[in-house]
């Protein structure tokens, strides 16, 4: 990661400075909040399966402190080992933690259910004298990343989104939480429920370098910027009597974000790859579907069609249900 960070840094150096101010871009509100980072550890290695545990439980040498965190790890299998972080169970954990500031180490007056409180009350000393240094210091090397390709392209990141998806990005500060891991399932998630939060993982590597700015405003624009593209393609499939599709206006979101940040960095000499391509998102289950149309919306970022145009035929050439 931090040869990542150098290359991010490597690159800015290079490129004139940006002359737009931060008032121009989207404000994202960054945390690497402990309670967070601590749920999500617990989480993590409740759904790891037969991958076993993360490297850094090299870190806890004590046998008490092990034996300690391990019992709190073994009350998130065996309660959410099945669960996704969507989860409406999993969603109330996140927001009453995320009411704590970033430092608070004591989950006491968060209305937790008391099993839960207990658990993460006894892990979380333990947790902060091991392994919270080395979550903490990824996040923040992210958090750094991020901030200095934001502050290069972000003006024109949020023009070139905006304009394709018809929807401006909200006023107030985005808050972005980054943890360590989010779950084996899981990569960066969004909810778009007041408040509206994105968590994001530091420690993958396919999350590193540029990428790292195509995820922010990947994970940004689930708040609710792609609301109109879901409205219009819901619209039109309910005019032909067909039922909502989400894997078509996800795959639209995920390939508006890349083109463009692949576009705004060709501009300024960058050569970038959008992260679907490598990570072979549009040959994966529903999307193999939708990613053929995906031809019809480019038609719209290139302005040859109009936005409703792209959208009806878009849903038009989706094969039957």
């Amino acid at each position: 990661m931090r040869r990542a960070l150098a290359f991010v840094l490597a690159i800015l150096f290079c490129l004139p400075a940006s002359a737009t101010g931060p008032g121009e871009r989207v404000q994202f509100a960054f945390h690497s909040h402990f309670l967070l980072n601590l749920h999500h550890f617990l989480f993590d290695n409740a759904t790891l399966g037969k991958f076993g545990p993360r490297a850094e439980w090299q870190a806890v040498t004590d046998p008490f402190e092990r034996a300690g965190l391990e019992q709190a790890a073994a009350y998130y299998r065996n309660t959410y080992a099945r669960s996704d972080v969507f989860d409406p169970d999993m969603d109330r954990v996140k927001l009453a933690l995320s009411r704590a500031p970033d430092a608070q180490r004591s989950v006491a007056g968060l209305a937790l259910p008391p099993a839960l409180a207990g658990a993460l009350e006894r892990a979380a000393p333990l947790y902060a004298r091991t392994i919270w240094p080395i979550h903490d210091s990824a996040n923040r090397r992210w958090i750094r990343q991020a901030r200095a390709l934001d502050a290069v392209f972000g003006q024109q990141l949020k023009t070139g989104i905006e304009g394709h998806l018809h929807r401006t990005f909200p006023a107030s500060p985005a808050r972005v939480d980054v943890v360590f891991h989010t779950g084996e399932r899981s990569g960066a998630y969004t909810s778009d429920d007041d408040p509206m939060q994105t968590i994001m993982p530091s420690a993958r590597t396919d999350y590193q370098g540029l990428a790292a700015l195509e995820m922010l405003y990947h994970e940004g624009a689930h708040m609710r910027v792609n609301g109109a593209v879901i409205d219009a393609i819901n619209a039109s499939l309910a005019a032909a009597g067909r039922a909502p599709n989400r894997a078509l206006w996800h795959a639209v979101h995920c390939y508006t974000v890349g083109e463009t940040v692949k576009s705004v960095l060709k501009a300024r000499g960058v050569d970038y790859t959008p992260y679907a391509d490598p990570a072979g998102i549009y040959q994966r289950g529903s999307f193999k579907t939708s990613a053929p149309l995906l031809a019809i919306w480019r038609r719209h970022m290139t302005r040859e069609i109009s936005f409703q145009d792209a959208i009806d035929g878009m849903t038009a050439a989706l094969p039957p249900p």
